[in-house]
């Protein structure tokens, strides 16, 4: 998975952070990877993108993983993320 990460990371960097799917995608390695907080942050950046551009089934997929995220993120810190 590292190596996923440093390709995603281009890949969103080369996209200008505006690609929620590129995103999603990278939320969901940091997250694979424990990095929940990045996760997070990556997975309300591609939210917010994906509802700007309509994209209603990205939104609702990036909703659903915000929620695991945030879950996960305050496990690890042994407290809840408030938004």
């Amino acid at each position: 998975f590292p190596a996923a990460v440093v390709q995603f990371e281009t890949a969103a960097k080369l996209s200008g952070m505006q690609s929620p799917a590129i995103l999603e995608m990278l939320a969901a390695t940091y997250s694979d990877l424990g990095r929940y907080l990045e996760a997070v942050q990556t997975a309300r950046l591609a939210l917010d993108l994906a509802t700007q551009q309509q994209n209603t089934d990205l939104a609702a997929r990036l909703k659903v993983s915000l929620m695991r995220y945030e879950g996960l993120a305050g496990s690890a810190q042994g407290s809840t993320i408030t938004h």
